[in-house]
């Protein structure tokens, strides 16, 4: 069962990036909520030249991605996305994925542009939605 102008089975996945020291975005029944601060993903303001930069930057997105544990992240938050679904299909509930870090421009921003497009190259749609991408510290 999947949204009425979507060709895919699945619902629609909306995947949104945060800060965790600002407002946290609303989240209802059947949101996974990810905090990436204690996953051991670089964090690119910890480089003279990467400070200030957000996860838009080609720079950052790939140190963030070279981060030991990055894959393990996107692999395990996929497989949870997929059970989301699984619940979430079930019950006609929309399927919200909040990927926070301390200041939502740079590793939550990376993650949650990885996970959507893993997501639609797997035929779920997924559109993301960065909410303090262009915040200041």
């Amino acid at each position: 069962m999947g949204f009425p102008d979507s060709v895919s089975p699945f619902p629609r996945v909306r995947v949104e990036s945060f800060s965790l020291t600002r407002e946290i975005p609303e989240s209802g029944t059947g949101c996974l909520l990810l905090d990436l601060r204690e996953t051991g993903l670089f964090d690119s303001d910890a480089r003279d030249d990467l400070r200030g930069r957000n996860g838009k930057d080609t720079e950052v997105f790939q140190y963030v991605l070279s981060s030991p544990t990055a894959y393990a992240v996107l692999e395990r938050t996929c497989d949870q996305v997929q059970a989301l679904i699984t619940c979430n299909t079930r019950w006609q509930l929309p399927v919200r994925i909040l990927i926070g870090d301390e200041r939502g421009r740079t590793r939550s921003v990376v993650i949650a542009d990885m996970l959507a497009d893993i997501l639609n190259a797997r035929g779920i749609t997924a559109e993301c939605l960065h909410h303090h991408l262009g915040a200041s510290s």
